[in-house]
């Protein structure tokens, strides 16, 4: 688990305020589901995002890029130069233990995974000026690809990827061989798209 100190949490709310103005037009189908739940915390999609880059930033001192782009980044971090990386925080990935990625727009057209390695996690816990986020692992882009596509389970119109907590890249192990070096991660990784995945890592 990684803590957001009050500081990093009103880092996040600034910057949730400015990614939200930049990039909704007010109406309630460009609102996102998270931020239309509670009128109080109108920007709750983007500090839920932000909150989970913040904290995997804070874990890896890979540095924080909050500058905006319009139509989104291609990436939230690149690891040893060269692994494209998004950190995805979601709202429900307690309540399925599932982690979720969006494979279709509201139109049914399948969206490109632009990414080589997504980071799971979640806001475990938020007091108001200080939060809590647990990651619950990594997925490679062929991982994710071994899953088939299943309706949302929140009801919208589009279709998501499912990988069930078990058979993602265990946060202790990311983090062991992320701090172990670039060709012990990049053999991780290769053995994670090669062979069949669970708990226990790669196995023949």
């Amino acid at each position: 688990m990684v803590s957001l100190n009050p500081a990093g949490y009103a880092l996040c709310q600034e910057y949730a305020r400015k990614r939200g103005s930049n990039t909704k037009n007010g109406t309630t189908w460009n609102d996102g589901i998270l931020n239309l739940r509670d009128p109080k915390h109108p920007r709750a999609t983007e500090f839920c995002g932000l909150a989970g880059e913040f904290a995997f930033s804070k874990i890896t001192g890979i540095p924080l890029d909050l500058n905006y782009y319009a139509g989104g980044d291609e990436q939230d971090f690149i690891i040893f130069d060269q692994t494209h990386t998004n950190a995805k925080c979601a709202s429900t990935i307690f309540s399925f233990r599932k982690a979720q990625l969006k494979a279709t727009n509201e139109w049914g057209n399948l969206l490109p995974l632009e990414q080589d390695l997504y980071v799971f996690g979640g806001i475990f816990e938020d007091r108001g000026e200080t939060a809590t986020v647990w990651f619950t692992g990594a997925a490679t882009k062929k991982m994710v690809l071994r899953y088939p596509m299943v309706p949302s389970r929140l009801g919208t119109r589009w279709d998501n990827y499912e990988i069930p907590f078990e058979e993602l890249i265990p946060m202790k192990q990311f983090l062991e061989v992320y701090q172990a070096g670039e060709a012990a991660f990049r053999e991780m990784l290769a053995g994670y798209d090669s062979k069949e995945c669970g708990t226990e890592g790669p196995k023949p």
